[in-house]
């Protein structure tokens, strides 16, 4: 089993690798479909190489095992990773901090409104979600697809269930 373990962890740094150098190379539109892609060739190469190591060292009765530990390892590892991904990528928090920080002076709450809260980040939220087929515009606005309501229904139980407002 410490194969499967070493192979998992030695094949989620090939994914890293893969995933940093292929978002550097291209651009990239869907970044989610891009990384769900990329993840599943590493361990799609990730079970051809545990089936193979345990198929030439004649140890073939523990290959489901072993394919199940080191991809559920992969799994783990891609679940501890994404929230820490989207973190930086995502949030406005982030994005706040790292703004002030580039300025010599201090910034103004306006400064803030008119860098982070513009016309133009609605226009690419509603671009991104209208492209990931969350919502379509018609001739009187946004609406939401099925998908879209789904996903906001499931959210909306969420934000009851755990006490949040509209904002938090």
């Amino acid at each position: 089993m410490l194969l499967a373990l070493i192979s998992a962890v030695g094949f989620f740094a090939i994914f890293l690798l893969v995933k940093w150098q292929y978002f550097h190379q291209f651009r990239v539109e869907s970044h989610s479909g891009a990384t769900f892609w990329i993840v599943t060739a590493a361990m799609v190469a990730n079970t051809i190489l545990v089936t193979i190591w345990l198929m030439t060292h004649q140890e073939g009765g523990k290959l489901l095992q072993a394919i199940l530990v080191s991809n559920l390892s992969m799994a783990c590892l891609f679940v501890l990773y994404m929230p820490f991904y989207y973190t930086i990528a995502t949030s406005l928090s982030v994005r706040s901090l790292i703004f002030i920080a580039s300025r010599r002076e201090a910034t103004t709450l306006s400064v803030l409104l008119a860098t982070f809260a513009s016309e133009d980040i609605v226009r690419k939220r509603m671009q991104l979600m209208a492209h990931n087929r969350y919502l379509f515009k018609d001739d009187e606005g946004f609406r939401l697809t099925r998908r879209g309501l789904f996903v906001a229904r499931v959210f909306t139980c969420l934000k009851r269930l755990w006490s949040l407002g509209p904002g938090g």
